[in-house]
């Protein structure tokens, strides 16, 4: 067959190619329009040697074109540690199995944070949660350590005595030790009168007016303070009228060269605690000088008695006693205290002092002193049992 043959013959529609035929692949494609091309064509030259000759590769199909231009798939070539790259459903099946996995490290857990047993399983079905589950079970645990920090914060500080209610209260312990009209000095009741004072006065219309019936602690603060109070402005009482009198001239007959008089001792003495009360209400007068002239007796004729308020208390008891409930007569008892005592130390007249009229926190404070009366043992031989303080 020469050359013209095989080109008719290539040229002949009705012509097929053998299954065996290395063509058959491309004509086998179905395909619409599809023109079949020549495949490694041999012919023969001049000198009847076989060539190949060069031919066009077939037009893919449009199916074939699909398949060529498929975008490439992400679950098959995708990264092996990413979640895409996983069988389906791996997911669902991995995660339960992961959670189960991590129960190896309960044990260990509880027993480093020492969890009790309620813990401990708390912590088990966290381990197993799902994670939308876990998130809520954090956030409940949050709300609950909140709650109990909040039950546990520190309590409110302890009462404080306000600065200007201490400065009260000592301006009355210093109004009451300065009253004529007092009659125990020593022991508790003048702590009990100080607080009856302090509950009228400064107490009353606040919120402390309750104050002595509550048990909240602050009553008995300011009844300590009260008692402090006493304590130091009786020891300074005492201290100035020591230092009153020479007590090395006792042994010669008096008047004493050395000594104040009694109105120059009473000057002195109501400036007590005047580092902290500017103004106290209290002025020297005669029935104060009398008062006094009480006290040095006192401590003239004890000079080494440690009880000396106790001492004092009974001079001003045995003066009631005396004086049996009369004014008329415990005022000639007191006199006679008096004039002792300007003739020991004399000085100028009390009629000088007549000017100084009581002030009315001074008035206040002796109506207050009379109006308080105590059952005190009376003096041996004495036929009063109940006496006006």
């Amino acid at each position: 067959m020469d050359i013209d043959d095989i080109s008719a013959f290539l040229d002949d529609d009705t012509w097929q190619l053998p299954p065996s035929s290395p063509a058959a692949a491309f004509s086998s494609i179905p395909g619409e329009g599809a023109q079949p091309v020549e495949t490694n064509p041999t012919s023969r030259d001049g000198s009847g040697s076989p060539r190949t000759t060069p031919h066009s590769s077939p037009s893919p199909e449009p199916h074939e074109a699909q398949d060529v231009l498929r975008p490439v798939d992400n679950q098959r070539h995708a990264s092996p540690l990413s979640p895409e790259g996983q069988p389906q459903g791996a997911l669902h099946t991995t995660a339960p199995q992961r959670r189960e996995a991590d129960l190896q490290f309960l044990d260990a857990q509880a027993a480093a944070k020492r969890l009790k047993p309620e813990a401990k399983e708390q912590l088990r079905r966290y381990i197993l949660a799902p994670d939308g589950q876990r998130a809520v079970m954090a956030y409940a645990t949050s709300l609950s350590i909140a709650q109990s920090l909040g039950a546990l914060a520190a309590p409110d500080a302890p009462w404080v005595i306000p600065e200007a209610m201490k400065t009260n209260i000592n301006k009355y312990v210093i109004r009451l030790l300065l009253s004529s009209e007092i009659g125990v000095y020593d022991g508790e009741l003048p702590v009990n009168k100080v607080m009856s004072l302090v509950e009228a006065k400064i107490l009353t219309g606040t919120n402390l007016a309750q104050a002595r019936d509550a048990d909240d602690g602050k009553w008995n603060k300011m009844e300590d303070w009260a008692r402090y109070c006493l304590t130091q402005r009786k020891g300074e009482i005492k201290k100035r009228i020591e230092q009153s009198f020479d007590r090395h001239e006792f042994v010669n007959p008096a008047p004493y060269k050395n000594g104040k008089d009694i109105i120059k001792l009473v000057k002195g003495i109501i400036k007590i605690g005047s580092k902290s009360v500017k103004h106290t209400g209290v002025v020297a007068t005669a029935a104060l000088c009398s008062r006094f002239a009480v006290l040095r007796d006192v401590l003239k004729n004890n000079p080494d008695k440690e009880e000396y308020w106790s001492l004092v208390d009974e001079a001003l008891r045995k003066i009631r006693t005396k004086g049996k409930g009369n004014d008329i007569a415990t005022s000639r008892i007191v006199q006679v205290f008096l004039d002792k005592d300007r003739k020991y130390w004399p000085g100028p007249e009390l009629s000088t002092l007549s000017k100084n009229r009581p002030t009315r926190d001074q008035t206040d404070i002796n109506d207050f002193a009379r109006s308080l009366s105590t059952a005190l043992t009376p003096t041996i031989g004495s036929s009063s049992s109940s006496v006006q303080t």
